[in-house]
């Protein structure tokens, strides 16, 4: 994670307001800046490590709040029980029967 960090830093430093990821639903568009990416991922490490987030269920789809979310998990050590959009709801509730998980970070509401 140390050499994935240290490049996002790089790239927030150097090219904050470059795209650093691009997403494309009817159009294509960059959803976070390296500047960004860096900023949002060390927020929202911050806030498991003050939540005392051991464990994280991360539910959302192939978009910024999964890579949000990796990242983040990443930088604490918190371990990821990831749930696929696609996963129906007993495959989701089998998944967390699996885990003592500390919270859900899902892009649905």
């Amino acid at each position: 994670m140390n050499k994935l960090w240290s490049s996002i830093c790089h790239h927030a430093q150097h090219k904050p307001d470059e795209a650093a990821i691009l997403s494309y639903t009817d159009t294509l568009a960059v959803a976070l800046t390296w500047q960004q990416l860096r900023d949002n991922s060390q927020a929202l490490a911050q806030r498991l490590l003050a939540d005392n987030i051991k464990v994280l269920a991360l539910q959302a789809g192939n978009a910024p709040a999964w890579i949000l979310g990796d990242i983040a998990c990443s930088m604490q050590g918190i371990v990821i029980l990831p749930l696929p959009s696609f996963f129906s709801s007993q495959q989701i509730k089998h998944a967390l029967s699996l885990l003592e998980v500390d919270a859900v970070l899902s892009d649905q509401a």
